[in-house]
């Protein structure tokens, strides 16, 4: 029997379906071919980026991040080389596979970097810079691999609107995008919108604009998206807009890689 027949055989037609959509069995993957393992996935992807750049890709274990796993740009001092992933021991491997992506997007198909050349300024675009990049990524790791990028856990204590109207606005467009993949918080998420829109005006206009740009991109398409980051910079960033806080991309010659704004 065939690992889809088994995979179809050991879940109910009612029961969650096991890729995390939160959605039926019958209303989601049923009948389609099950996902390849999430180590198959990564390793293939770890040898295009390889033969594509010329440099290894490193991943490697670090416990004291600021995230799950990461790109690990402020450590990367040998730009002959490509930047670590690093990531935590005991994550979920789709962290792994995000990077990845962005390892990807970034350094063989020129996607651009939301950047920063003010080191008093990282703080503000910390908030957002990710935004655009994270939603590329999780639409591919979902429509192409068929895997849930989200987990469930991530919108706990996200609905704070005590916090200044960057963060609020970014967690909410943040919440927006991710309830694609957990539809199961769309009313958790309607209801910070509403709260948002009632005791948050500024940030509920920055929510409504970055919402706006991301539903206008073609993820697939390195323009769509540039553009789309461009206009994130404008809205959450409108003092420092191609001044201290611009897009840039990498490109590579003899020596090694390269910052383009």
């Amino acid at each position: 029997m065939s690992s889809k027949k088994k995979k179809e055989k050991g879940v109910g037609r009612n029961a969650p379906c096991p890729c995390g959509s939160g959605k039926k069995f019958k209303k989601c993957c049923l009948g389609k071919s099950p996902p390849t393992p999430l180590a198959e996935e990564i390793s293939t992807k770890k040898k295009l980026i390889e033969a594509a750049t010329g440099n290894e890709v490193v991943l490697e274990e670090k416990i004291n991040i600021s995230a799950d796993a990461l790109v690990y740009f402020p450590g990367w001092n040998d730009m002959s080389k490509l930047p670590k992933i690093l990531h935590k021991p005991s994550i979920d491997s789709v962290h792994i596979l995000h990077e990845l992506i962005h390892l990807e997007k970034f350094f063989v198909e020129q996607y651009s970097i939301i950047a920063c050349n003010d080191r008093s300024l990282h703080a503000i675009i910390d908030k957002f810079k990710n935004i655009p990049e994270d939603y590329v990524a999780h639409k591919i790791i979902k429509y192409e691999y068929n895997h849930n990028p989200i987990e469930q856990s991530w919108f706990f204590g996200k609905d704070n609107l005590t916090l200044p109207d960057e963060q609020v606005a970014t967690n909410l467009v943040q919440y927006h995008a991710f309830c694609e993949f957990c539809p199961e918080y769309n009313d958790e998420f309607s209801s910070f919108y509403e709260d948002c829109r009632s005791q948050k005006h500024t940030a509920f206009l920055m929510v409504e604009e970055a919402i706006k740009a991301l539903e206008s991109m073609d993820y697939k398409d390195k323009n769509s998206y540039n553009q789309c980051a461009d206009e994130i910079i404008k809205i959450f960033a409108p003092n420092y807009y191609k001044k201290n806080i611009y897009l840039s991309y990498f490109s590579k010659d003899q020596v090694g890689w390269h910052w383009n704004p």
